[in-house]
């Protein structure tokens, strides 16, 4: 387990997106906004089964999250660390990140229509090193 500021805590348990970046089979970064959960050591992270990034994760496990305020002060939390993916009782987590990003009635309504529609897994981010950046 890793040790953050309150300052990063604070940051991190916004509604701010998380770019979550996984590696290509050539090497490369492959970056994707992501809604995410921190359970107060792991990242969770809501995905179809097919898209790059979990794909990418199946390849090559290592992975790094940025979760960043963009306006002034401006401030960064980098995580670096692996992603596991599992099959999961998705709906609460769905619901619950629903509404942390959308608010409670379009975050509903959203969560809805998605358990009706979609398919998916759950990724396990796990960090194994921060680096906190604060602007002010």
């Amino acid at each position: 387990m890793i040790n953050l500021s309150k300052r990063a805590e604070v940051l991190i348990k916004s509604n701010y997106l998380a770019n979550l970046v996984t590696l290509m089979p050539d090497g490369s970064p492959h970056v994707a906004p992501v809604w995410y959960k921190y359970d107060g050591q792991n990242y969770l992270i809501l995905s179809e089964p097919k898209t790059i990034k979990v794909k990418n994760i199946y390849s090559d496990n290592r992975t790094a999250i940025l979760i960043s305020k963009p306006d002034p002060p401006y401030s960064y939390v980098m995580l670096k660390g692996h992603a596991n993916t599992s099959n999961y009782e998705y709906e609460d987590l769905l619901m619950e990140l629903s509404i942390k990003y959308l608010g409670e009635i379009a975050g509903e309504k959203y969560g809805n229509e998605i358990k009706e529609t979609s398919d998916l897994i759950l990724i396990t981010f796990t960090p194994n090193k921060v680096v906190e950046f604060f602007d002010s």
